[in-house]
């Protein structure tokens, strides 16, 4: 695993930390799962915590058929689907749109 995809697993788990206050976490949460065509689906549900404003129209990016992300932010969720190697850009593009958030 790249040094990279270590630093973007290690700032999600610092996002979710930072959300956790015995309450959040039971109603909302993470979750990533994966999709048939294949690929991969990350919802992350912003309600309750201090990204719960962020907006996000449809960012669609298709460089293949297999490279790909779809990320938008609906009814407080962030929703980010891509191709079967794209996990990481798709979870690094939510971490940089937070970021934009806080400056």
């Amino acid at each position: 695993m790249s040094d990279k995809m270590i630093d973007v697993i290690k700032k999600i788990e610092s996002w979710y930390q930072q959300q956790c206050n015995s309450n959040w976490e039971h109603q909302y949460g993470v979750s990533i799962d994966t999709l048939d065509n294949p690929g991969w689906s990350v919802k992350i549900n912003l309600l309750e915590t201090s990204y719960s404003d962020l907006r996000l129209d449809r960012f669609f990016c298709e460089r293949s058929d297999s490279d790909w992300i779809d990320c938008k932010i609906e009814s407080g969720i962030f929703c980010g689907c891509g191709g079967p190697m794209n996990l990481g850009e798709i979870l690094d593009f939510f971490l940089k749109i937070c970021e934009s958030h806080i400056r």
